[in-house]
């Protein structure tokens, strides 16, 4: 199997060819990054259940800017609605809830399935007179065993971690639950799931997120290729179901939100990304 493309490479994994004999060329970084993992790494636990390697990836390279412009995008926007009552569903490690929390902000709901991180949400600085309620679960469970009801919910690059269907329940459910909703995520182009057109595009993609962390083996191969490859494998976890912008407009109206606006916040390796503001109606 020597001298093949990595597209077809990802097309055969997600029909359930197999593909441990692939030789790649060595002068392919990402070629040689998915082989590696393919032949080395088992399945294991999610990329967000032992987070080291996450963590590393949004610390570093192009991560840095598009933290800094979203956390800055909010924190502008949030200001401006002064909101008491706040929920981050999906916060990871606090840093974008922290670095855009508004000073009206008196009760705030971190909603993270992961432990570890929950743990790094509950060590950032808060002030006293805020308080912070940690909650260790997924954004349906937690919205199906809870009623509370936001001023502002906040998600950012997390909502993509639900699939399609799951993800619309969720959307209906905050349009009864919020006053207003700023969801950040990726403008990915639309193409059928594990087809010619996902691989090339993940392929394009996925070499400039590997060049940008040449030699770093605990965000290569313990982040970017367990979420590449779980797009494609289906013996392995999957955590990204992304679409364009405009299909995330759509659901948010199907859900019932009346008004729904976007602005660009910072273009990037993957896709652009871009900042969601919807009220509901009412």
């Amino acid at each position: 199997m020597s001298n093949r493309d990595i597209e077809s490479v990802l097309v055969d994994l997600g029909a359930g060819v197999p593909v441990r004999d692939w030789e790649p060329q060595q002068d392919d970084e990402l070629a040689v990054s998915l082989h590696r993992f393919l032949v080395e790494a088992s399945n294991g636990p999610s990329v967000y259940d032992t987070p080291a390697a996450f963590e590393a990836f949004i610390d570093g390279a192009g991560n840095v800017a598009l933290y800094h412009r979203t956390i800055a995008l909010l924190a502008s926007r949030l200001e401006r609605s002064g909101p008491v009552s706040l929920a981050d569903f999906g916060c990871g490690d606090g840093r974008v809830t922290f670095g855009s929390l508004p000073a009206t902000a008196r009760v705030v709901d971190l909603i993270e399935p992961s432990p570890a991180l929950l743990v790094q949400a509950a060590r950032q600085p808060w002030l006293p007179a805020v308080d912070v309620r940690l909650h260790e679960a997924d954004i349906e469970l937690f919205l199906a065993t809870t009623t509370g009801r936001w001023d502002v919910a906040l998600s950012t690059f997390a909502l993509h971690n639900l699939p399609h269907d799951q993800r619309r329940t969720v959307l209906r459910e905050l349009a009864e639950r919020t006053g207003e909703l700023f969801v950040v995520e990726f403008d990915v182009p639309a193409y059928t799931d594990r087809s010619a057109a996902h691989a090339a595009y993940v392929v394009d993609r996925y070499r400039r997120g590997v060049h940008e962390y040449t030699g770093n083996d605990l965000v290569i191969l313990g982040f970017l290729m367990p979420v590449l490859t779980g797009q494609f494998d289906p013996a392995r976890p999957r955590v990204t179901w992304e679409q364009p912008i405009e299909r995330w407009v759509d659901d948010f109206v199907t859900a019932g939100f009346t008004t729904v606006t976007t602005e660009a916040v910072q273009d990037y390796w993957w896709a652009p990304a871009s900042l969601i503001h919807a009220l509901p109606a009412g």
